[in-house]
């Protein structure tokens, strides 16, 4: 086989430049590997956030840890607002696919609502994390509480807390959240899951409170008109549950009729608990879903794989405050709040 001048050149070039490459590697220990990974995989990339809403506890709590870990991470931090709104969530995730950031974080409003716009996010090559609260449409990643879980441990605890054979009349009231929202649709599904293998168990009212705490109020005032001798009231979630509370204080039953609730851990739950206004609470650690949100999003933008390419959840821990374990340390505040 001859070769020519041209290409044993060409054949020494490559051989140098092989052995600078190898050299490089050879310099580069595996702990800076990685870390130069992570920081090419991470920096400069974009994360948006589209809430239900800003001004509530846990949508901030996990806004306060986004935009600090973005900005420890060298990346960018943007939002919108829909403030309630269906039409104006849906419009603000349409405009972000346009804006192509490289992760989207949404925050259902109910479960059909942005099933479409997941699938084009990921077709215009866009990760898409849920937080919370799932869509019909699964995403590259779920983090967030495992809500039939939630809603089965309440309901076992109710039924003993109830049970006619401590004494106690069996009667339940429900206040769900929202009828399309999938926390509350997950939860009552969990819970159902029990309260359907305990007929001395009697669901004496459930309806939805939509997350309002004067509607929960009137369904908890009605419950206890026509039910004296109510055990228990769940309530799906805390700020709502303040109008439950409400309810059973006026009709001087604060202390005899249980309240069971959820929540994120803010400091308004820990002063509720302090008035007596709750019996037991679920509590989902806004802040650390925060932190786990960003460990998901860090893990999916190494991973080198395309947006839809994998479907992965991350169930964020939930714990149990009872009298015997109650602190308020169990609670956070956010800066200047």
């Amino acid at each position: 086989m001859k070769f020519s001048l041209k290409s044993i050149g060409s054949i020494v070039t490559a051989i140098s430049m092989m052995t600078m490459a190898v050299g490089a590697r050879a310099d580069e220990t595996p702990d800076v590997r990685l870390f130069n990974k992570f920081t090419t995989a991470l920096q400069g990339k974009t994360i948006a956030f589209v809430p239900m809403s800003y001004g509530m506890f846990l949508t901030d709590g996990w806004a306060h840890v986004m935009k600090e870990e973005a900005a420890r991470l060298g990346m960018k931090f943007v939002t919108r607002d829909p403030n309630w709104s269906t039409t104006a969530q849906s419009q603000a995730v349409q405009a972000l696919i346009q804006e192509k950031p490289d992760v989207l974080v949404i925050h259902n409003l109910n479960v059909q609502l942005l099933a479409r716009q997941i699938r084009q996010a990921q077709q215009a090559g866009i990760y898409v994390v849920q937080l919370n609260l799932v869509s019909n449409q699964i995403s590259d990643a779920y983090v967030g509480a495992d809500y039939r879980r939630v809603g089965r441990e309440i309901a076992a605890d109710l039924v003993e807390a109830c049970s006619p054979q401590k004494g106690k009349s069996g009667k339940i009231s429900i206040v769900q959240g929202e009828l399309t929202n999938a926390a509350s649709l997950q939860e009552l599904g969990g819970a159902m899951e029990i309260f359907e293998k305990h007929p001395e168990i009697k669901i004496v009212s459930n309806q939805a409170g939509d997350y309002d705490a004067n509607k929960s109020r009137d369904i908890t005032q009605t419950a206890l008109q026509q039910n004296p001798d109510l055990c228990g009231v769940y309530d799906f979630f805390d700020v709502m549950a303040l109008g439950a509370a409400q309810a059973i204080k006026a009709a001087g039953q604060q202390g005899k009729v249980l309240l069971y609730t959820t929540g994120g851990g803010q400091r308004m739950a820990c002063d509720s608990w302090d008035a007596g206004m709750f019996d037991r609470y679920w509590d989902t650690h806004t802040l650390q879903q925060g932190q786990d949100l960003m460990t998901t999003i860090s893990l999916i933008l190494q991973s080198g794989q395309k947006p839809g390419a994998v479907e992965m959840a991350v169930y964020t821990p939930v714990s149990v405050w009872t009298k015997e374990n109650y602190s308020r340390s169990l609670c956070y505040d956010l800066p200047n709040q």
